[in-house]
Parts: structure tokens; sequence; C-alpha cells
């Protein structure tokens, strides 16, 4: 996991490709116990408007994991292990396979990138 500051985004792009952020409305629900991972691409989250919790969970064995249609993997909690609060000055990024859960607490614009890393 990366969390940092949008001025420093910039700073990670030997890293991965950015392609342009497609924002969607998150609306507010409780924490399910579930996460959730992509098996090929990082993934991103940008704020446009609004805030996120974004909570993490130790990473299993990807050979344990079913993967769906879309490449996501989806596991039950084994216990929230980090968060970060990600709003419009901030991005937060997971590498393949490393879990996450978005937690909206009140209404925002999120953009979720799917990203090669290099």
């Amino acid at each position: 996991m990366i969390y940092d500051t949008l001025d420093s985004l910039a700073r990670y792009t030997h890293l991965f490709g950015m392609t342009k952020p497609v924002y969607e409305t998150i609306h507010p629900k409780p924490f399910d116990g579930m996460f959730i991972a992509h098996s090929h691409y990082a993934t991103i989250f940008l704020v446009k408007e609004g805030e996120i919790l974004v909570c993490s969970t130790h990473a299993q064995q990807p050979s344990t994991f079913v993967r769906d249609i879309n490449g996501f993997v989806h596991l039950e909690s084994s216990g929230i292990t980090s968060t970060a609060r990600v709003d419009s000055d901030h991005f937060i990024f997971f590498s393949p396979y490393e879990p996450y859960a978005l937690i909206a607490e009140k209404q925002a614009d999120v953009a979720r990138l799917l990203v090669e890393v290099r």
C-alpha cells in the first residue's frame, strides 16, 4: 500500500502508468466484513469530492483465492490491520492481491483505477 499526497503522485510513475480517472458517486454503507483485491492489476483510489475510509487486512496466499470474471478476488475479514482517509488531496495504491475495503461515511465522488505495475 502507498498512501501519499496528490502532489507526490508523479514520483510513482516509474511504478505504474496512470489512466484518466472516471469518478462515480459512492453512498454511505456499513462495512460488511468483506475485502476485495484484483488479481492482475494494482488499484488506485482518487477522490474528487468528499472523503473515504480505506481499510486493509493481511494478505493471504493467492492460490487460496477464487477470481470472478473481472479478475477480482473477495475474502472475509481477518481483521482490519490499517486504515487511511483519502480525500481530494491524497491517493492510495494497492498492489495486486493486496486486500482493501472502501467505506464512505458520507457521499463521495471516487475513481478506482486499475493500473499495470511496471
